[in-house]
C-alpha cells in the first residue's frame, strides 16, 4: 500500500513565520506502509522542482515528516491513499503554510477507502477542503442530470449552467471556515472554487456536440470572461497562487482563440490573446510559462514562431527554475539543433539510425495502438499529405510506434489504421515511451510529430497534426531549404 502527498511551495508575506511545516499522524491498520511525499518549492512552477521524501510508518502506524523552507512558504499538499488497487482518496489539493502542524488520523477500511480526521495548527483548511469535496460530489450529480435535459440548449438552462449559482454553495461553505483560515488562504480557496467551476464549464463546452448551437460556445466564453472581470479585487490579486484558476485561464485563452479564429489556430494566436487578456506581469508570466510547457499541442504556422515564443516566454519569466526548464526544453526543439541520435528496429529487425536519413526530409510520426487521435492523424496524412510527397525520394515518412508489445505493433502495421506499410515503420524495441528518444523530446503518447531537415537537424519541433495544408507547406519549406 502506498500513500502519496504532494506539497507545492511559493511565497506570500501573510503566512506564519516558522520556517517549517509538519505533517504527522497515524495510519491505522497499517503494516509498515510507505508514505511518499513530493513537494515543490513554488506552486506556479508546474511540477518543475519536485523533490521526493519517503516516510515509513512504525509498527503503530505513526508517521511524521518535516518540510523545511528557506523563505516564507505558501504551498499545496495533495495526498493519495492507495491500496493494492491504487484507489485515490484525496479530497484535492490543500494549501499548507509555514508554521503548520497538521495531524492526520487516517482510518483505513477493508474496502481500501479511509476516514480522515484533521487536527492541529492549520488543519482548518484541510477540513474545509474535505467538506467542499463532498459537496462537489453532490453538485456533480445535479450537473449530470441537467445535461440530460432534452431542452438543455434551447432555453436559459445552459446560461444558468455557465453563470450558475452552483458554486455559491461551495463559497457559502468556505465562508463558514473564514475564522479558521488566514486571509491569503481564504482568497486562494475562493479563487480555486470559481476556477474549478469555470474549467468544468469549458470542458463541457468542448466535450459536447454543439454544432447545432454554435452561438452557445461564443456566448458562454463571453460570460466566463465577464465573471472573471467582476471578481473581487482581493481575489484577482491572489489568482497567480490558484493553480486551478490559472489552469482555467490558460484553457480559456486557448478556447477563446478557437472561437475567434476557427478550428486551426497557432500558438501565436493564443499568445496574442494572453497579452490582451493579462497585461499584469505576474499573471501574464504564469500563463506564458504554462503555454510554453504545453506548446506541443498547438499548430506552428512557421517553425520560427515557436522559437520566438520560447524566447519571449524566457524573457518574461523571473523564476530561475522556469528559466532552466524553458532553456533546456527550447534547446531540444529550437530550429537548427541536431536531432538526438536514434537507432530503431524496423519490421524485419534491421536497425535504422539518424545517419540513414541524411539528405532527406523526415516527418517522424509518433503513435501507439489504441490512440484515437493517432487514428485521426493517420487518416489526415493519408488523405492530404502522402499523395503530395510519396513519389518524392527526398521525403521520408518515419512512423515510430510506442507499443511495448512487438506483436501488437506488427499487427497494427498490417491493419494500416495508424500507419501505412509503405512508411518506414519502426518501434521503440519494447521500451514504449520510456525509450531515450521519446523521453528526450517529451513524447509520452500520441499523436506527436517531429520534422527533420536534410542535415539531420530540427526543422520543426511542433509540426501541425491537424492542419494538413500547414503541414504540407512546412514539408515543402524543408525541401526548399539548402
Amino acid at each position: 500500500m502506498l500513500s502519496n502527498f504532494t506539497v507545492c511551495y511559493s511565497q506570500h508575506s501573510s503566512f506564519y513565520n516558522s520556517s517549517t511545516a509538519i505533517i504527522c499522524g497515524q495510519l491505522r491498520h497499517s503494516k509498515g506502509d510507505t508514505l511518499s511525499f513530493y513537494y515543490y518549492r513554488d506552486v506556479n512552477e508546474f511540477e518543475l522542482d519536485k523533490i521526493p521524501v519517503n516516510a515509513v510508518t512504525d509498527k503503530h502506524g505513526n508517521f511524521k515528516i518535516i518540510l523545511p523552507s528557506k523563505h516564507v512558504m505558501h504551498g499545496r499538499v495533495q495526498f493519495y491513499l492507495r491500496a493494492n488497487d491504487w484507489k485515490e482518496l484525496s479530497p484535492g489539493q490543500a494549501l499548507i503554510e509555514n508554521g503548520d502542524s497538521i495531524y492526520m488520523d487516517i482510518n483505513l477500511r477493508s474496502d481500501s477507502s479511509a476516514d480522515i480526521i484533521y487536527a492541529g495548527r492549520g488543519s482548518g483548511k484541510f477540513t474545509c477542503l474535505q467538506q467542499i469535496f463532498e459537496l462537489q460530489q453532490r453538485l456533480n450529480l445535479v450537473r449530470e442530470r441537467q445535461k440530460k435535459d432534452s431542452v438543455f440548449f434551447e432555453n436559459n438552462n445552459f446560461d444558468n449552467f455557465c453563470s450558475s449559482k452552483q458554486y455559491e454553495a461551495e463559497l457559502d461553505l468556505l465562508k463558514k471556515f473564514r475564522g479558521r483560515l488566514t486571509p491569503a488562504v481564504y482568497n486562494i480557496m475562493y479563487a480555486d472554487i470559481i476556477g474549478r467551476h469555470h474549467y468544468i464549464v469549458l470542458n463541457e463546452l468542448y466535450s459536447m456536440e454543439l454544432k447545432p448551437f454554435p452561438e452557445v460556445k461564443a456566448r458562454s466564453i463571453k460570460m466566463l470572461h465577464q465573471s472573471f472581470l467582476h471578481l473581487p479585487a482581493s481575489i484577482k490579486k491572489i489568482i497567480v497562487y490558484s493553480n486551478i484558476f490559472i489552469k482555467f485561464l490558460n484553457d480559456w485563452c486557448y478556447k477563446k482563440t478557437l472561437v475567434d479564429k476557427g478550428e486551426y489556430i497557432s500558438i501565436l494566436d493564443v499568445y496574442s490573446n494572453i497579452v490582451s487578456f493579462a497585461p499584469r506581469d505576474d499573471l501574464a508570466e504564469t500563463l506564458f510559462k504554462l503555454m510554453a510547457f504545453g506548446n506541443r499541442f498547438y499548430k506552428a504556422v512557421a517553425p520560427e514562431i515557436v522559437d520566438s515564443l520560447w524566447r519571449v516566454t524566457l524573457a518574461r519569466t523571473t523564476s530561475d527554475i522556469a528559466k532552466k526548464y524553458i532553456t533546456k526544453e527550447a534547446n531540444r526543439k529550437y530550429v537548427g539543433n541536431k536531432v538526438l541520435y536514434f537507432s530503431f528496429p524496423n519490421t524485419v529487425g534491421k536497425l535504422l539510425t539518424l545517419d540513414d536519413f541524411l539528405g532527406k526530409v523526415v516527418l517522424v510520426d509518433i503513435w501507439f495502438t489504441g490512440c484515437g487521435g493517432c487514428l485521426g492523424y493517420s487518416y489526415r496524412l493519408e488523405k492530404s499529405v502522402y499523395p503530395l510527397f510519396e513519389n518524392n525520394n527526398e521525403v521520408v515518412f518515419l512512423s515510430l510506434c510506442g507499443d511495448k508489445d512487438k506483436v501488437t505493433w506488427l499487427r497494427s502495421v498490417e491493419q494500416e489504421l495508424y500507419t501505412r506499410r509503405k512508411n518506414v515503420n519502426v518501434y521503440t524495441n519494447g521500451l514504449g515511451f520510456n525509450h531515450p528518444f521519446t523521453k528526450y523530446y517529451d513524447f509520452d503518447g500520441g499523436p506527436f510529430s517531429l520534422l527533420i531537415d536534410k542535415k539531420g537537424c530540427i526543422f520543426s519541433g511542433t509540426p501541425p497534426t491537424a492542419d494538413m495544408k500547414a503541414l504540407n507547406d512546412l514539408i515543402q519549406q524543408a525541401l526548399n531549404t539548402k
